[in-house]
């Protein structure tokens, strides 16, 4: 249709139908692209630290919730404030909300600017692995409003396949002179993960001479439970966590023997404080 408005002359186009549905909210159209998850240690009854990486097919906004569920089996108790961390810890406040028994860990956003789409999301956080051997779980992605079926991450994890073991141990004497005080230095490496509270126990002592507490001198990260030199060994319990994999030392003092011996053979035995773990 042409018309003459004054000087001009204009052409309208009546209003055509698009082809197309948009603004549907169509929750069985929202995807998650890309979901993986990755650990870190194996080891029966250690802590774990598990990596999400995930991009989400849809925005978040303030208050919006995911969870990560199907993390069964770990014997980490429920938390309400689990700690976060990764490049996107601080979107989510640095926390999540762990309930064990059903293996959930709820996140919520908090950042006050909207996360687009398709954006790479990275988050770290530590839970027990099942302190009895299991073949792994495949953990899923669910979002209530956003996902209709949960998604499935790539990767199976807490399958806790390695037993505990030590990976080194060995013992140093300072002063091997007879009948003196003699410091002796132990040290030793755990493939997995020791709390504090965790027994120490060295054995093979017996030729030690009778040395009072008062001369102990007991150093390190650890506590003295018992001395039975009787027996010929020593019970410590450790004062801190230890990571998997880094070296544990202490030292003490006993008598030498009161004559010449030929060295003992010694031996250590680690008992964690956590799901009866024996090295």
């Amino acid at each position: 249709v042409t018309q003459v408005i004054g000087p001009d002359t204009v052409t309208l186009i009546p209003a055509t139908r698009l082809i197309g549905a948009i603004l549907s909210a169509d929750i069985a159209l929202a995807t998650v692209p890309s979901a993986v998850m990755e650990e870190e240690d194996p080891v029966r009854g250690s802590e774990n630290e598990l990596t999400a990486s995930m991009r989400l097919g849809f925005a978040l906004a303030f208050g919006a919730e995911i969870a990560v569920e199907g993390l069964l089996g770990s014997g980490t108790p429920d938390e309400e404030a689990l700690e976060l961390r990764g490049d996107s810890a601080a979107l989510f406040g640095s926390q999540g909300e762990w309930t064990s028994s059903s293996g959930t860990l709820l996140l919520r956003y908090t950042s006050a600017s909207v996360l687009p789409a398709g954006d790479l999301l990275t988050l770290r956080f530590s839970i027990l692995n099942p302190f009895e051997a299991s073949s792994g779980v495949t953990p899923t992605l669910t979002a209530p409003g956003f996902l209709g079926t949960a998604a499935s991450f790539v990767g199976a994890i807490l399958s806790s396949s390695e037993e505990p073991a030590l990976l080194e141990a060995s013992i140093e004497e300072k002063i091997p002179t007879v009948g003196e005080l003699n410091t002796l230095t132990v040290k030793f490496v755990a493939n997995a993960e020791l709390p504090a509270g965790t027994n120490v126990t060295v054995s093979g002592l017996d030729s030690a001479g009778e040395t009072p507490l008062d001369k102990l001198a007991l150093t390190g990260a650890v506590s003295l439970l018992s001395l039975d030199l009787s027996a010929g060994q020593i019970v410590v319990q450790t004062t801190s966590k230890n990571y998997h994999k880094t070296e544990i030392s202490f030292s003490f003092t006993v008598f030498n023997p009161a004559t010449r011996q030929s060295p003992n053979p010694v031996r250590v035995a680690v008992r964690a404080a956590e799901g009866d773990q024996f090295l």
